[in-house]
């Protein structure tokens, strides 16, 4: 298409003047012709100019539009990089969690189970606390108990010192009334030992504890033993 410019140089008749309704009433039909034929190319420029003017309109709207839709482009694609970068830092930030979560399921497992041990260990605390406490219960009832057993031991013991010692009394006596042979020594004898077994077998019937028990036996014993080399000994003096 043709420019106006060029159009303007290419048509000789854009100059052309209209006669006045006079004139054309005396021009013969053929210059009517002309003069319609002047007037329509006249419209027809007009109407080209029209057509140009748009086209240079639609030609700046399209530039526009290019512009505009290589401006998108470039946000688009800064978009994109954007975008892949945001993308990049959400993956190293899931792999991050997912780390940390599997992190903390493993130490939630060593805690459960060092919990498990903990609910474990408290439950033989508990039970050895309550062996212990029984325990004490027990020794404390046992130990009135042996109280009881010593404290009548003890009088038991103070009461055969008192038939000991009447019975060593009889036993001087009866030997400075008369003579006494060797076999009625042995008889003596045997009867001091009877008596010291008893007296074994009453503290160790009665005492529950086997230490408190000797000692008392060899108390017995060396009381025992004291009072009849005593009397042995005045027997034989």
């Amino acid at each position: 298409m043709l420019s106006p410019q060029k159009r303007s140089r290419s048509s000789p008749m854009t100059s052309y003047r209209t006669p006045s309704l006079s004139r054309s009433r005396r021009i013969p039909d053929t210059e009517k012709l002309l003069l319609n034929e002047v007037e329509s190319r006249k419209q027809l420029e007009l109407q080209l100019d029209s057509c140009f003017d748009e086209l240079k309109q639609l030609k700046s709207n399209n530039n526009y539009q290019e512009l505009t839709i290589e401006q998108m482009k470039m946000n688009n694609t800064a978009s994109k990089r954007q975008f892949d970068v945001q993308i990049e830092i959400l993956s190293t930030a899931t792999t991050e969690k997912e780390e940390i979560i599997r992190e903390l399921e493993v130490e939630n497992e060593e805690n459960y189970i060092q919990l498990e041990r903990i609910q474990v260990t408290i439950k033989q605390n508990v039970k050895e606390i309550n062996q212990q406490e029984s325990y004490i219960k027990n020794m404390k009832f046992q130990e009135q108990n042996d109280k009881k057993d010593i404290e009548k031991a003890e009088r038991d013991i103070e009461r055969l010192q008192r038939e000991i010692e009447k019975a060593s009394e009889q036993f001087v006596e009866e030997f400075s009334k008369r003579q006494v042979t060797g076999q009625q020594l042995e008889d003596i004898k045997r009867e001091h030992f009877e008596k010291e077994n008893s007296l074994i077998e009453i503290i160790s019937k009665q005492d529950r504890r086997r230490k408190v028990a000797k000692l008392i036996e060899f108390a017995v014993i060396l009381f025992c033993s004291f009072n009849l080399c005593l009397q042995i000994f005045q027997f034989l003096k």
